[in-house]
């Protein structure tokens, strides 16, 4: 049974906590450091994405994706 809750409605997108997040990454309230285990290139994407880490990514479970950039093994 749905039962109605008093108030405005509720977004379930992430949109309205967007602003937020954005000035806590700004203002230092969050630290995305530990999240990411590395930044690579997009010629690096496939093998991230078959499993493989680079060798120097740290243990975070997130990859930053540069297309600006290439792989050290490719320069």
């Amino acid at each position: 049974m749905l039962c109605a809750r008093p108030g405005p409605p509720i977004s379930l997108s992430g949109s309205p906590g967007l602003a937020a997040a954005i000035r806590a990454y700004a203002d230092g309230t969050v630290d995305p450091r530990p999240l990411v285990a590395a930044t690579v290139g997009l010629d690096e994407v496939g093998a991230i994405l078959a499993g493989r880490r680079p060798a120097n990514a740290g243990p975070g479970p997130k990859f930053h994706v540069d297309p600006r950039r290439t792989s050290e093994a490719g320069t």
